[in-house]
């Protein structure tokens, strides 16, 4: 005769909500589904961690006796672990897989800026650090072009313009650094989880700029208007090592990816992966890792496919 499912202890329950990585705001509802092979009366206990091996808990609450639990006294800006066992009068389940989930609002970045120098000029260096949620993290970097760093704030020339959208945390934009009376103007802002939440915008970064036409462009064609075609342009310099800048443009907003390949077809580097607006652009490629030789960069924006060669020199 099979034993009654109330001689069995219980399954692990199965989280419900939050999902996994979820932005949520504090302080939020856990909610579970109730654990199976069980009839008589059940009870849970809840765990919330900010290690992902629960070494230590910011809370272990036993007999709760619903699938949810209200909490309170979390922090805000906090990425938190949380897992569920089920209890009945045989004995325990044990624990239910792990989630995560992050207390809004999320962390505002941190941006900072230097200079690289490519060939004969110096360029923008873009750095910005972060409080990872560590779940679909990703940047996008803005920038106005303006006559003044004030008159970014309330009159810009231009802008803002995605300039890079990925998940690294450094770009370096295409325009050459100088004394005339023209500026760019940078923010970057972070989101999580493939988008689900965005953080507010950074702190700005300025450069003046080596050249004082009316969008400060070193861009054989600037950036004031829309291109009329999307392409990829020649690196500079070319002949490289280690860095050179790949410039392209984009007539429409589109997803973009720029990849970089050797001569037996291999993928070294992935550059630009995201949706990026219209206009002129630039991202650097950094070889100090990668052999001389011939390398082959692709640009593929919507339909549109375009590759060209570029040799790094040691």
């Amino acid at each position: 005769m099979m034993r009654a499912l109330m001689d069995f202890r219980p399954c692990p329950p199965s989280l419900a909500s939050p999902t996994n990585c979820e932005v949520v705001s504090n302080p939020p509802t856990l909610t579970w589904n109730s654990a199976l092979l069980s009839s008589g009366p059940i009870n849970y206990r809840l765990q919330i961690s900010t290690t992902i091996n629960f070494t230590s808990t910011v809370l272990d609450v036993s007999g709760i006796d619903t699938g949810s639990y209200a909490t309170s006294g979390l922090a805000n800006t906090t990425k938190y672990y949380w897992r569920v066992m089920a209890t009945n009068a045989v004995g325990s389940s044990s624990w239910s897989e792990s989630r995560s989930f992050y207390t809004a609002p999320l962390a505002v970045p941190t941006l900072s800026g230097t200079s690289v120098r490519i060939g004969n000029d110096l360029f923008p260096r873009l750095s910005w650090s972060w409080n990872s949620v560590g779940c679909g993290d990703m940047y996008t970097l803005y920038r106005y072009i303006c006559e003044s760093p004030a008159d970014c704030e309330s009159e810009p020339l231009l802008g803002p313009t995605i300039v890079y959208a990925g998940t690294a945390t450094s770009f370096t934009d295409g325009l050459a650094l100088g004394t005339q009376p023209t500026y760019a103007f940078y923010y970057v802002t972070a989101s999580a989880n493939g988008g689900q939440s965005t953080s507010n915008p950074s702190n700005k970064v300025s450069y003046q700029l080596k050249y004082a036409s009316k969008y400060g462009s070193d861009l054989a064609n600037p950036p004031g208007t829309i291109p009329k075609e999307t392409k990829i342009d020649d690196c500079y310099p070319n002949p490289f090592n280690p860095l050179t800048v790949i410039r392209y443009q984009l007539s429409e907003d589109l997803h973009v990816k720029i990849t970089v390949f050797n001569t037996l077809g291999v993928e070294v580097a992935t550059l630009v992966d995201g949706v990026m607006s219209a206009g002129y652009k630039s991202v650097e490629f950094d070889a100090t890792s990668l052999p001389s030789g011939v390398y082959f960069y692709k640009l593929t924006a919507g339909s549109h496919s375009d590759v060209k060669k570029m040799v790094l020199a040691r």
